[in-house]
């Protein structure tokens, strides 16, 4: 996968995850991540803390890259 593949990836799940668990607070709900909710909301918020943290990660992974000289 190219570098900016990988970015927007990662932005994407993180964007994702900081949605959700902002719209939580207030007693709303993203759509895509509704599933989570309904079976628990222990699960749900799991769920979004895993999103962020992975999106991080690919995001940092991304960024960084192997460098061979």
């Amino acid at each position: 996968m190219k570098k900016g593949y990988l970015s927007l990836l990662g932005f994407s799940m993180f964007l994702i995850g900081i949605l959700g668990l902002v719209l939580s607070l207030v007693g709303l709900d993203l759509s895509m991540l509704s599933f989570a909710s309904s079976i628990n909301r222990t699960f749900g918020l799991v769920i979004k803390l895993l999103l962020i943290f992975f999106g991080m990660i690919i995001l940092y992974v991304s960024k960084t890259g192997s460098r061979v000289d």
